[in-house]
């Protein structure tokens, strides 16, 4: 999970918002609560499962 903070403190202010993939439900929760613990709210980022982008790429990213 620390690799994922760095990222995302690293690419902040190059995009507009940031969107992390996680393999599974499982990474996926464990992410969403390491890094909403961890990042500053100014930060735009969403976190969702590699099949759901694949699925409907175009309902994650506008809902984003």
């Amino acid at each position: 999970m620390r690799t994922e903070y760095i990222n995302i403190l690293k690419d902040n202010g190059k995009c507009d918002c940031l969107l992390i993939l996680a393999p599974d439900k499982k990474t996926k929760v464990k992410l969403e609560k390491e890094v909403n613990k961890n990042i500053p709210p100014e930060i735009s980022y969403k976190i969702c499962l590699v099949s759901e982008l694949l699925n409907d790429p175009y309902e994650v990213i506008s809902s984003g």
